[in-house]
Parts: C-alpha cells; structure tokens; sequence
C-alpha cells in the first residue's frame, strides 16, 4: 500500500472533514487544549509520537508557509502555515523540515539544519506534502505541538474545529473535591479551612458560603491525564460555574491562575484543580469563564460536577453537601515547616494555633490566652498591620512565631523577618494572615541549607499581580549565594525562583501565593559519563548533568576539545547537554554551573 494512501486511511476520510490531523493519532495526545503548564495556559495539542523522532508531519490543510522558526528554546523548529480561511497552524518541536521547506529556506540563503531565528516565507503546501518530521527540539521530550489560530492570531480549542474523529478514547473522571470556607460563618468537615474529599467520599459536611476545587482530568492513552475540554459546576441544579475554552487570546495566557489553582496542579504527578472561589471577582476574569455565584450550604444540597471529554461527551459527578453530616477525621494539608508542639494555621486572614501535646499559654501583644491540648484559637489580623511575635509557653520551655497580614492596598511595603514584601500596582489580593515558621530540615537534606524560616501565606494557590518579594540586607550579606525557593505542593519539594540571581537585584516576582524560604544549594552540579543517542538527524555525543538543588544554568555551560569549544544545546528534559558536532570525538572538558553558583568541572571524559 503506498505511504500517502495508509496515511489518508489513519487520518480518516478528508472530503468528510475540513481540517485533517497533522500527524497519526494512534499514539494519542499527551497535552490538550487549555492544560496547565506552570502559571499559563497550553494552547494547543501535543500529540505524542511514540517516545520516537520522525512522524511524518503534513499541513492541517492547504496553505502556504508563512514563517519558519529554528531556535534551542521553546518551540524549537517550527512552521507556520497561512491558510485561505485566514486561520494560521503551528507545528512546532520538529526534528527537521521538509523538503519543500527546506529548499524555501536555502533559497533565502539560510541553512535548514542550523538554528538560523525567524525567517518568512511564502511556500505554497498541500495536504499530502511533508511539511517536517517530528522531534524533540526546544521544550519537551518527542512530540509534536499543534495549534489553529484565527486571523486575530488566537490559538483555537481543536476539539471545536471539524477534524476527523480521533483513533483513541478519553474518559471523563473526577478525583478529589476540595471545599475551602469563604467567611468566618462557612464550616467544611467542621472546621473553618479547606478539606480535600477523596474520590470515594459522597457526603461532606459543610455550612455556609464555600468555595470549590475540582480535580477534573480526562483518562488518555496508556493512563495519561489530560484537561478537559470543559466543565460545569452546579448546586441544587443551579450553574455556578462554567469553563469552556473555544479560544484563549495570548494575554491571558498567563491568568491560567484564575481558572485553576497554581498551589495544586502541575506535573508530576500530572493534577488539575479548577478552582471557583471567588477569586475573580479581585484578580479579574477572562472569555468562556462564567461565574453565576457561590455555593451557600444551609439545608442539604447536590453539588453537581459535569465534565466534558474531546468528543465532546458529558459526564456529571455528584457530591452531597450537609452541614448535619458527621465530621470525619481529615490530615493537614502537609507543608515544609519543622513539626512542633504548636500547629499554626492560616486562613484568609486568620491564624489559628493549636497544641499537639500538652496545655500552654500564649502570649500575644494586647493579651495571654491558655490552651488547651487539641483545641485550637483562632485570632484575626488587621489588614497593614506592623508584624508581631506570638510566643508559646509551656513546662517544657517556649517557642516563639512572627505573625502580620498583608495591606489590602494596591502599593505598599510589608516586613516580616528576613523578607520585605511589596505591593506594585497589586491586583485583587484580599487580607492575608502571614507567619514565619522554621523549616524542616529533612526536606532535601543535603542538597539547601536554610537560612531563613519559611514564609506561609493565608491564601495558598491565590493568583497575584504586582508582588514582589526581596531579602534584607543583613540577609544577603551574609549569604551571597543565597536562593529564593518555593514550595511545590505537587511535587513535595522546593523549586527556585530562576530570576533570583546572586548577580541580579534581590527582588523576585511572586506569581501566586506559595510558601517561600531563602536557602543556600549545598548540592554542586554532577556530571555524568558520555554516551550516543539517535536522533532524527543523526546521532550525538550527549553528557547527562544532574543537579538536586537550584538546576542548571543552561547559559553557562561550557565544552571544549582539543580545538576548543564545542556547539552545544542543554535539554532540560533529558537533563543531559547534547553536542551539536557529530565529528567531535573528545576528550571533552565540561563545565556546568547551577543557578546558584556553584560549578563542577570535569576533564578528559570518553565515550565508553
């Protein structure tokens, strides 16, 4: 059977659709429209090839080739394609154009198999040419990215589009309900802050105004989690919230925060929380975001959950919410703060504090207050207030906590220890309750030495715009090489904030709301032995790097044989450098730096 035919066969027929899939679908897709991706929003399809370079790629449909891209970073290799409808598709993270392309690009005096930048072109394609071959290029192991835009350069939803029916199934699925209280009235498993029902759970006991986290996924190919293509949230058959991105325009590609919680989703492993709390009504909304109110629990009621797959199928989950149902036992959120006699937690713009072991007094600055084991005090801050110690004494001795909660100001300045938060042009971030706490020394031992307490926030997840975090100056004195670290809730585990550079100024955006620290990477770079890898384009020389704590600086890598240096490309996601000159046969002498600072050098090292 000749190859155009079989493909048209995999594809479906074309006369039935308008649009044809760029590339077999068998092996699935690994990323969907409108995904997560670390504080923005995926706009298009990532459609898996395998784990292998190569896939044939051809136009969605007729066009011509407007643009062609070949850089290290982001989409690598990639094709813009200008179709008479004036909608425009992206292929990106090629190994290598076709032949067509590539003879565009020679005759604009450019190699095709080099990283030449931005180049425009008016190459006519038709639907049976091979426009690329998959790869690995910019981000991303073996894929190929696809996108429709429409002629306001818009990335569309495919899933809305007429494309053939896809060769593989998605399944709509519901993992955990988190049920966070809005106000000081709202209870949730008996408690004023959020709790997180497992799958299993059907009743939850809840009062009041409350807000509502849905982990909604699609089940993919070979157990993959991807987005859904929409979903509806109702209470007593009423719509409080709908989601259903047909287009995400690229300003707000990165208010992916007011959709879903930034605390709670990402990768690995692979979770989505859509978050409908409220939080629009301060940070802003976006198209296809409708928000008709809040779930108010007063009598028993159903919380109805539908989740929409990529053949635009429905299911709809329930959940039972009653504020007579019985209060079960719930574990605490877990965070990266040294266990202690007191617990301390944070909500809004209260604090609450509780003893594990035995009866205490605190003492606060207007007041002492006894507790007893188990029964928690909760006290509420005044917005812009000066931070103040809180200190907790028992028979056993006394510890003390730093306490203060954020202005509900669009400018200001806050101190609390070591950090100096600032508001510039702050959009929508209500009253949050702040506390320093010392970290656990057993997360990531041996890889950060802390040198700060953490800083824990009120509003865990919550999106911000216009704040800024900086150290003070006896801080950074004394540790030059210092970092800013944030908690990963997903992956149980501090990550740096990459624009805070020991060569930079001090200051560092914060996205959203996290727990932060400030903390010395006492783990150098490793470098690891030398090995060949096949690529589309041929095989490479590639050196696997490893570092646990702040992560390679790519800029700073260096190789060098003996006649001189060596063009290289580091892949973060193979976490290896790859050496762009198949003839170089070493020895190689390899120089990596982290992003604190710290460099390991290796000479001499051999292929096997």
């Amino acid at each position: 059977m000749k190859p155009l035919l079989l493909w048209c066969l995999c594809l479906g027929s074309l006369s039935a659709t308008e649009w044809q899939w760029p590339v077999n679908t068998h092996h699935g897709v690994t990323g969907t429209f409108g995904e997560y991706r670390g504080q923005r929003f995926h706009m298009g399809f990532d459609f898996s090839t395998g784990g292998v370079e190569g896939a044939e790629i051809r136009p969605a449909k007729a066009g011509r080739v407007v643009q062609v891209r070949a850089t290290r970073r982001g989409y690598g290799l990639v094709i813009y394609v200008r179709h008479p409808d004036k909608k425009t598709t992206v292929y990106a993270h090629l190994a290598a154009f076709g032949p067509k392309v590539a003879a565009a690009i020679r005759k604009k005096g450019k190699d095709p198999t080099k990283r030449f930048g931005t180049l425009q072109l008016n190459q006519p394609v038709q639907t049976g040419d091979i426009i690329a071959w998959s790869g690995e290029s910019g981000a991303g192991l073996p894929h190929l990215h696809f996108e429709v835009r429409d002629e306001d350069n818009r990335p569309l939803n495919p899933t809305y589009l007429d494309f053939p029916a896809l060769t593989f199934d998605t399944e709509a699925a519901l993992g955990r309900v988190r049920l966070v209280p809005l106000n000081d009235a709202a209870r949730v498993n008996g408690d004023v802050g959020p709790f997180v029902a497992e799958p299993g759970r059907k009743t939850i006991q809840a009062r009041g105004q409350v807000g509502i986290h849905v982990e909604a996924f699609l089940k993919g190919p070979r157990g993959s989690k991807l987005a859904p293509s929409a979903i509806r949230i109702t209470f007593e058959g009423k719509t409080l919230a709908h989601w259903q991105p047909k287009f995400i325009d690229f300003n707000h590609q990165r208010d992916a925060g007011l959709v879903l919680d930034p605390y709670h989703s990402g990768f690995g492993p692979t979770t989505f929380f859509y978050c409908f709390d409220g939080r629009t009504e301060s940070v802003g909304t976006m198209p296809f975001l409708e928000i008709e109110g809040i779930a108010d629990i007063q009598a028993p009621a159903t919380l109805a959950i539908e989740i929409q797959d990529l053949e635009g199928q429905n299911r709809t989950f329930t959940k039972r919410l009653d504020p007579e149902a019985a209060v079960l036992p719930a574990p605490r959120e877990p965070q990266p703060v040294l266990p202690t006699t007191l617990g301390a937690s944070l909500i809004r713009d209260r604090l609450g504090l509780v003893s594990h072991e035995t009866e205490g007094t605190l003492f606060l600055p207007q007041k002492m207050e006894g507790l007893e084991k188990g029964v928690p005090f909760w006290t509420e801050f005044k917005a812009g207030k000066p931070a103040h110690d809180v200190v907790w004494r028992t028979n056993a001795g006394r510890l003390k906590r730093v306490v203060g909660c954020l202005p509900d100001q669009s400018d200001w300045e806050y101190k609390i220890g070591p950090f100096h938060l600032k508001g510039i042009k702050l959009v929508g971030l209500p009253p949050t309750a702040v506390i320093l706490e010392p970290a656990d020394p057993k997360v990531m031992t041996g890889v950060l030495e802390y040198k700060s307490p953490v800083l824990r926030f009120g509003r865990h997840g919550w999106p911000t715009k216009g704040l800024f975090v900086e150290a003070s100056g006896s801080v950074s004195n004394q540790a030059p090489d210092l970092g800013l670290y944030g908690w990963s809730a997903v992956k149980k585990k501090w990550r740096h904030w990459n624009e805070w550079k020991p060569e930079s100024p001090r200051r560092a955006k914060v996205p959203y709301l996290t727990p932060l620290v400030l903390a010395r990477d006492i783990s150098p770079p490793v470098i690891l032995k030398p090995k060949v890898h096949k690529y589309f384009v041929g095989k490479r020389i590639v050196i696997p790097v490893r570092d646990e704590g702040s992560g390679i600086d790519n800029e700073r890598i260096r190789v060098t044989d003996t006649s001189g240096e060596v063009e290289s490309d580091y892949d973060p996601d193979r976490r290896w450098i790859v050496l762009n000159d198949p003839d170089s046969s070493g020895p190689w002498t390899v120089r990596v730096v982290d992003q604190a600072g710290q460099s390991t050098e290796i000479k001499n090292l051999r292929l096997k």
